[in-house]
Parts: C-alpha cells; structure tokens; sequence
C-alpha cells in the first residue's frame, strides 16, 4: 500500500509538473542559473570572506540536503531505476537550480516559505497545510531517514551499536539545539564544508582508480536514460520515476525547506538566492560523482543491500579507510541533516503554534524521535519519506507556479 501511494505521488505528472515550473523560471530569469553561473561563483565561492554569514546559512542549508539522498538514494535509484536514473537525476540537478533560486528569492521578499504561500498567494489554508507537511518531513526524512542512515553507515566501522549511536546523536542533539540557528549556523559552518571535502576527494580517488571504466559508465548511463536509447518510454518513466524522486530527496528543490534557512540573512534576496544554486550545484556533482562510482564498481557490490552499497565501493577501493572516510561523512551529513531539519520543523511549529512551550514539546518529541529511529526498518523509513516529501513538494510547487506567473519573481 505505502509503495503504491509513492508510485501515485511521484508519477510522471508529478515530475513533468517540476520540469515545466524549473524550465519556465529559466526562461524568466533570463536563462540566469545557466548564463550567469560563472558570475555566480565569482559572488559566493569566490568571495566567502565578503558572504561570511551567507556562506554558513547555505552550510546549514545544505547540511540539510547531503546525506541519505547522496549515499544511500543514490544507490537506491540506481538500483530501482537503473543507471538512466543518473541521467535524470542531473536534469533535476539543472532544473533544481532555477526552482531553488526562486524559492530564496520569495522567502527572501516574505520571509519564509510558509508566508509566500500565506501572503504571497492569500492562502491560509495551504500554508498551514504546508507547514504540517513540513513538521512530517521533518520528524521523517530530516530526522528517521537521516539517522537510519547514519547509524547503518557506520557500523562495524566504530565500536558501538546503532542504539547507542542515536543515543549520542541525541545528546549532540540537545547541545546545538538549546542554541537556535546561531550555534546551529556555527556548526554547519565547520562540519559541512569538511565532510564535503573529504567525502568529495575520496569520490575523485575511486574514479581516478577505475577511470578505465568511466566511459562505459557514460554510455550505460546515456542507453538507460531512455533518450540514447531511441525513446523508449519504459526507460524514460522509470529513470525519471526514480531519478527525480531520489534528486529531490538529495537536493530538496522544490520543497521550498531552504528557505527557512537562508531567510537568516542579512544580504539582499537576489544576492541569498545565489547561494541557493550553489547549494543545489554542489549537491548534484555528490550526487553524480557517487553515482558513477557505484556504476564502475558495480558487479563487486551490486549483490549488497542499497544501504550498503556505496559504502561497499569505499571498502573496494580503500578497504578500512574507505569505509572509515565514508562513516565519518555520514556521520557528519546525518547529524548536519538531523539539526538543520529540526530547525525547519521548529519554524513550522511556531507558525502553527505560537507559543514557547510548544516548541519545547517540539525538541523533546524530535530527540525522542532520534532515539526511535535505530528501532525502525530502513526501506520503510525511505519509503515514508518519499511520500512526506511529495506532499510538501505539491503544496509548494502549486504556491511557486502562482508566484512566478504572477510576477512575483521579479528580474
């Protein structure tokens, strides 16, 4: 039933429906994200002396899209999907980058995307619907999924069970959280861009080591799209189907989640929203980099579970320190999703709730909630959050479609 209801939700429709929205903010920015991107650089990357708090606000962003969908959903696609679903996962990629933009932008001008849904298109009762979606997503994919992962990630690896992994989550948990998003910022600021790296160069080290196979990796890629393949349909529904759904889940375009976050900026909205591509942009090479290893070491792990699979390439490549580097950076991802997705969740609360104690309730129900996740079974998790994602991603994407044509992305 639950693999039914994702199949409904994450339809060709659905992924037709982000196509068209990400092509038509594309045309009305002026092909920007595509055209400007060196420029874009130049503004973010290039000058993080200059965007110092905008630089850890997009850390804490983007601590909250790597992780899970990078490892474990990228393996997931692959495996349900095929390797075309890298195809599609990377125009996800391209068209995440304008959906994104757009969404930092709007929560830039009404401060946060619950209220460009309220005031931006008048509509108290899909805001309120989007923030419980939020506080769903939330306690699943930013917290259950995040830890499951985590926690599987590292085991065997580190001398403690999964139990007492999510048990020392939790405590971390309640260090950071007591804080807000300054010491929430703060951490992100640290952690992300050092578990990126790390995770970043030992991707370029296991395709540097197979790059004899890197071209049959492409083709197989470019034959399972559907595309090279003389448009065969079956192809195109399934990598779409998965690709999509998986880069959504990684990149979190088009939910809008971002722009709790980035609102925390002091810079003007067109300036925040760079960093919104960049996020995605930094997001999307994980994402394919990951894919491709798991595609040239693919007859050695591909008899793993999806939970392992990525992990297997790091061992096959590196043996203990692979798998030590790999634990490590989900680790890191897992605990940089778990308090950025809370810090979302706590947003939504006070929207619906305003008073204090509730989001009191609210921290102690998320640690709970951490605790629980190493009782769980992983595809279920997934499965859940697959289907929270896709409700939130409605609510927005129709909030989105309203805004932009009606110019409220101005250029």
């Amino acid at each position: 039933m639950i693999e039914l209801i994702k199949n409904v939700l994450w339809s060709p429709l659905t992924v037709i429906n982000i196509l068209l929205l990400g092509l038509f903010i594309i045309v009305k920015t002026h092909f920007y994200t595509v055209i400007k991107l060196p420029k874009i650089l130049s503004d973010t990357v290039f000058s993080i002396k200059n965007n110092k708090r905008a630089f850890s606000l997009m850390c804490t962003s983007l601590g909250g899209t790597i992780g899970v969908g990078n490892a474990i959903g990228v393996a997931g696609a692959i495996t349900e999907g095929g390797a075309g679903a890298v195809f599609w996962m990377a125009i996800a990629g391209f068209i995440g980058m304008a959906i994104k933009y757009a969404e930092v932008y709007l929560s830039m001008i009404y401060n946060g995307p619950i209220m460009y849904i309220e005031k931006g298109i008048g509509s108290k009762i899909l805001s309120h619907i989007y923030a419980i979606m939020c506080i769903c997503v939330s306690l699943g994919m930013g917290n259950m999924a995040q830890t499951m992962s985590a926690t599987t990630a590292v085991q065997g690896i580190i001398p403690f069970n999964q139990k007492t992994i999510a048990l020392i989550f939790v405590l971390f948990f309640l260090c950071v959280a007591k804080d807000g998003i300054e010491k929430i910022r703060k951490f992100s600021e640290f952690a992300v861009p050092l578990a990126s790296l790390l995770y970043i160069l030992m991707l370029f080290a296991i395709l540097f080591r197979h790059r004899i196979y890197l071209h049959e990796a492409i083709k197989t890629i470019l034959n399972g799209s559907g595309i090279a393949a003389g448009f065969k349909w079956a192809l195109i529904k399934d990598g779409i189907t998965k690709g999509f759904s998986k880069a959504v889940f990684s990149s979190e375009a088009g939910l809008g989640s971002a722009g709790f976050s980035h609102t925390e900026s002091y810079s003007e909205p067109k300036e925040q929203a760079k960093w919104a591509v960049i996020e995605v942009l930094i997001d999307c090479m994980i994402c394919i980099m990951t894919a491709l290893a798991i595609i040239v070491s693919e007859k050695q792990v591909i008899h793993l579970p999806e939970s392992y699979i990525t992990r297997g390439v790091f061992r096959l490549s590196f043996g203990a320190l692979g798998e030590a580097v790999f634990g490590f950076s989900m680790l890191i991802f897992g605990f940089a999703s778990i308090i950025c997705w809370y810090y979302n969740g706590v947003c939504a609360v006070k929207y619906i709730c305003k008073s204090k104690t509730t989001t009191k309730l609210y921290c102690v129900i998320f640690a709970i909630v951490i605790f629980l996740s190493s009782f769980v079974r992983d595809g279920f998790i997934l499965d859940i959050s697959d289907i929270a994602n896709a409700l939130m991603l409605i609510v927005n994407i129709c909030a989105l479609w309203v805004l932009v044509l009606n110019n409220s992305l101005t250029f």
